[in-house]
């Protein structure tokens, strides 16, 4: 939304006075808003590409931020595992119900844990860098991370999901 100066600004609540656009995280409704300018003209105002890369930024981080809160919570839960030895143990024992690779992971990595969750049926996802991931959740460096609890699972992907999409809006801009 604007905040009536015509600075940018992301509302996460949707509370803030001024004029707002509603944001899809679908990349064909993106490419269009962009295209017809739609943002300028929601706002009703002018918007540069620096004040878009900005709020496109400051979603990013509030996406992040709530990936790695579910991470957290699910390490705390130990419903989350890290290393890539035990994500395969998990997945050969049909308790893996998802598997993130860190975008940094070796290529041999990346193959056998993508060999084992294809064989079992689970869903792999990239995630943020190891170092990252060792970071936000205190834990050494993994090549691999399992989650365990179908509900966590599916909360963490969404997340995820849309930090991918708006990484490639970000890379757009």
């Amino acid at each position: 939304m604007t905040d009536g100066e015509g600075k940018v600004v992301y509302d996460r609540k949707g509370k803030l006075p001024g004029r707002g656009v509603y944001l899809c995280f679908d990349d064909e409704c993106l490419k269009l808003a962009a295209k017809k300018n739609l943002f300028s003209k929601g706002f009703k105002e002018k918007i540069n590409k620096k004040e878009y890369k900005q709020l496109l930024e400051e979603i990013y981080t509030v996406t992040a931020d709530y990936f790695f809160a579910l991470l957290k919570a699910g390490r705390g839960a130990e419903l989350v595992a890290g290393g890539s030895g035990k994500c395969e143990k998990l997945l050969e024992t049909s308790q893996a119900k998802l598997v993130l690779v860190p975008e940094d992971a070796s290529d041999d990595t990346v193959k056998k844990i993508l060999t084992v969750a294809e064989a079992k049926g689970v869903t792999v996802m990239k995630c943020p860098a190891k170092l990252a991931m060792a970071e936000e959740l205190d834990v050494p460096l993994r090549a691999a991370f399992a989650v365990t609890d179908e509900k966590l699972a599916e909360a963490v992907s969404v997340p995820l999901k849309r930090a991918d999409v708006i990484k490639s809006w970000l890379n757009g801009v």
